[in-house]
Formats: structure tokens, C-alpha cells, sequence
């Protein structure tokens, strides 16, 4: 079945780390940027 979704990548072992909202979305938006910088860099090589 192509809709189910196999979301046991999720788990990784028994640890978890609680991390507060804020501080995951600050980790978040720091990819994100780091992802923007890094398609901008491409650009510019591949024109």
C-alpha cells in the first residue's frame, strides 16, 4: 500500500532527549539557513 507511511526511522532506540519548543524551533531555523547558504552557493556555481 503506497499511502501508509514507515515513520520506524523515528525511533532510535530508547533514548529520547527532551528538547523545550523554543529551542528546537531555533535548531530548525539555523538548518534552514544553513540549507538557503548552501542552495545560494550552488547557484552561483552552476549558474
Amino acid at each position: 500500500d503506497k499511502t501508509s507511511l514507515d515513520i520506524t526511522w523515528l525511533k532510535q532506540g530508547e533514548e529520547t532527549e527532551d528538547i523545550p519548543l523554543d529551542e528546537l524551533l531555533e535548531n530548525i531555523e539555523e538548518k534552514a539557513t544553513n540549507i538557503m547558504n548552501a542552495v545560494e552557493k550552488l547557484k552561483k556555481i552552476f549558474g
